[in-house]
Parts: C-alpha cells; structure tokens; sequence
C-alpha cells in the first residue's frame, strides 16, 4: 500500500510543480493591467501536455507487473494508456488547427486534466501493491 507521505511527495512534487509555469503566467497577468481569464493559461493544450507526462509517469509505476496482476491495476493502467493517448493526439491537433476555440480547449483540459490526477494517483497507490 503506498504511504500517504509518497502520494503527498508525488502529488506536490510532480502535480503542482508541473503547474508552477501556468502559475507564474497567471502572476504575470495580476501584476499587468491585462485582463485574465483560465483559458489564457493553455490557450494551445499546454496543460494537456502535464496529463499526458503524469499519465506516463503513473503507467510506468505499473509496468512490469506480476502475472497475478489485479483488475484494479488493468483498469488504472488502461486509463491511462487512455488519457495519455487522448492528451498527445488532442495536443497535436490543436497545434495543427489554430481556430480551435480557445474556450473549449481550456475546459477540455480542465476536465481531462483533473481525471487524470485521479487516476494516476490510483495508479500509484496500486504501484505499491
């Protein structure tokens, strides 16, 4: 079972500190006189790029397994073979088309971003099994 203290370790040292840009462009909006919104942050999918690496680094705890592996650690890892997938492609096409709406882009990320730090937490947690 994975102690409480490695998934507050990975949860500040990898999730926040991979938002620490964002962080500093959001500073850089207060302390300007432009006007912020979220969307401005990742206007482009960046933060799409942060769930497809902690997606990778949660699989990798995963990989190799035992031969019993459990369901748990199938449906984790396939969920993050998922959004890993889903945040490389989406990113690439987002890139590739620039009238995407910026709007849409951010929420997106949002949501697939915050589904993947559940699951990689799981992912950690069964790591350790």
């Amino acid at each position: 079972m994975l102690e409480k203290g490695r998934l507050l370790k990975w949860f500040f040292f990898t999730v926040l500190v991979s938002l620490v840009p964002f962080g500093m462009v959001a500073v850089a909006f207060w302390s300007g006189d432009t006007e912020f919104r979220m969307a401005d942050l990742w206007p482009h999918g960046e933060l799409l790029v942060v769930s497809t690496a902690l997606a990778a680094d949660a699989m990798g705890g995963l990989i190799p397994t035992n031969p019993t592996a459990s369901r748990a650690k199938i449906v984790s890892g396939g969920c993050c073979v998922l959004v890993l997938l889903i945040s490389a492609i989406w990113y690439a096409m987002i890139q590739d088309r620039p009238g995407f709406k910026v709007d849409k882009i951010s929420e997106g990320s949002i949501a697939l971003f915050g589904f993947t730090v559940v699951v990689c937490a799981c992912c950690k947690a069964l790591a350790e099994r």
